[in-house]
């Protein structure tokens, strides 16, 4: 295996373990996704708007504690992807502003 791919590999496995370990923190008694699951998000996501995502979850956990790993995972991909989002227009009306 090529030094880069492996690099890549390892990086990967790093991030996975860390966010497993996030989510073990925040989401104590929450049901866990598999790491598959937290492979697309880091590769989805930078680690700013995955933690925000987390933490965001987990205060909705602590208010539902019954909800289902499928429902954590949706609400946490969506609270991830609305941040994105957010931030990918917010970085276009300043870049707007800085070319007029």
């Amino acid at each position: 295996m090529p030094l880069s791919l492996y690099s890549k590999v390892q990086e990967q496995l790093e991030a996975v373990e860390a966010l497993k370990k996030l989510w073990m923190m925040l989401l104590e008694g929450a049901p866990m996704p598999p790491n598959e699951q937290f492979g697309r998000w880091h590769n989805m996501h930078n680690s700013k708007t995955l933690i925000a995502a987390l933490q965001i979850t987990a205060r909705k956990f602590q208010k539902t504690p019954a909800m289902t790993l499928e429902h954590l995972v949706r609400y946490c991909s969506s609270v991830a992807n609305q941040r994105k989002y957010k931030q990918s227009t917010t970085q276009e009306m300043s870049h707007d502003k800085a070319t007029a």
